[in-house]
Formats: structure tokens, C-alpha cells, sequence
């Protein structure tokens, strides 16, 4: 799975089965100072997507799962 945004500034967390392999990448606006809130800050996007095991020989399929404010990209 490969992922990019330019501009962007944020992490992603991988979690991993043996049935499927689920990819959340979060970005959030350029931090240009601290931001002491609990919840870290604004976010800008945050967007999920999973991809089931698949068979030898077969192309794996990507599906997303979940999104959550304005994605600068067509995905």
C-alpha cells in the first residue's frame, strides 16, 4: 500500500491479522506551534482503508473504509 500527500503533516497506524491488513492515515494542518488540547489539535483528514487476504495468483483488493473530513486527493 503506498500513500502520499505533499503537504501534509501526521502519522499512519497499521494493524495486521491473518485475515486483512487495515491502514489509517491521519493528517492534520502544518503544526507551526505546539498544540497543548487533549485531542492533539484540528485535524485536517483522516482516511481508512483495508485490504483482505487474497489468494496466490490473485490481485489484492483495496477497499476504504472509512473518511472523515476533506481528502486533497481523488482516491
Amino acid at each position: 500500500m503506498a500513500f502520499i500527500d505533499i503537504g501534509g503533516h501526521g502519522y499512519s497506524t497499521v494493524r495486521a491479522t491473518g485475515e486483512e491488513l487495515e491502514v489509517e492515515f491521519v493528517c492534520i494542518p502544518r503544526p507551526i506551534e505546539r498544540n497543548q488540547r487533549e485531542d492533539g489539535g484540528p485535524l485536517a483528514y483522516r482516511v481508512t482503508h483495508r485490504v483482505k487476504l487474497w489468494k496466490p495468483g490473485s490481485a489484492p483488493r483495496m477497499e476504504r473504509t472509512a473518511q472523515e473530513g476533506t481528502l486533497p486527493l481523488a482516491l
